[in-house]
């Protein structure tokens, strides 16, 4: 096992720019993100969607649905946005899943969708798709292990590592909206944490503090809450 490595991307600062885009569309302040199992790595993903909306409108709420890996098929993902909408007023959907089903759901009923893949149709309701660069992240992994020069178990690219972006596809996002996505980007490729600062939970207790973030083992690991403005929907 000395010669294993694994690898991923900080996908959740690409979340984080999805929250800030879905908190900016939204007009009923419900916003809903579906996942699967609540596990750290999921909940890293919604937290930092969650904390994208309240960037720019901490009045909404991301209302956060699971599905074990058995239930979560696109029928039951559909069905579950199909209640959010109805039941709740939720205007913009997202999702952290294999596919863009809930995406695709929202834009052919007449709402909001965010993508990660290349999955949903083309349609001014599909707000954005991110970007990620794989080929420049396995060039990197490639010459880490030729060279030997990095001893890491695990490699977590960050935004400008993996050459992430998130690609806004709707003519329905103005100009204003967009700068704002854009400076975001920015931020975080100089190297803004969005796991830093003042971060409550949605009970209110304080988890991260002024000047200071929340570690990678943590992130990966150890997160077991929500981020304040987040409803578990069941």
């Amino acid at each position: 096992t000395g010669n294993v490595r694994t690898y991923f991307v900080r996908i959740y600062q690409l979340r984080y720019l999805q929250g800030i885009l879905a908190g900016l569309k939204t007009k009923t302040g419900q916003i809903g993100f579906i996942s699967y199992d609540l596990v750290p790595d999921n909940l890293q993903e919604l937290n930092a969607f969650a904390l994208g909306v309240r960037r720019v409108n901490p009045d909404a709420h991301v209302l956060a649905a699971f599905q074990t890996l058995a239930e979560g098929t696109d029928e039951n993902a559909c069905r579950l946005a199909a209640r959010m909408v109805k039941d709740a007023h939720v205007d913009v959907l997202a999702s952290h899943r294999s596919n863009d089903a809930v995406a695709a759901y929202a834009v052919e009923h007449g709402i909001y969708g965010l993508a990660c893949y290349d999955e949903a149709p083309d349609s001014p309701l599909l707000l954005a798709r991110t970007v990620i660069n794989w080929k420049k992240v396995w060039s990197s992994l490639l010459k880490d292990n030729v060279r030997n020069s990095n001893p890491l178990a695990f490699y977590w690219f960050d935004f400008n590592e993996a050459d992430m972006a998130l690609a806004i596809t709707s003519p329905d996002v103005t100009d204003a909206e967009r700068a704002q996505v854009a400076q975001a980007e920015d931020e975080l490729r100089n190297g803004f944490e969005p796991f830093s600062g003042d971060i409550r939970d949605n009970e209110g207790n304080v988890r991260c503090r002024a000047g200071e973030y929340i570690d990678d083992v943590t992130l990966r690991q150890k997160m077991d809450w929500f981020v304040e403005g987040v409803i578990l929907y069941e």
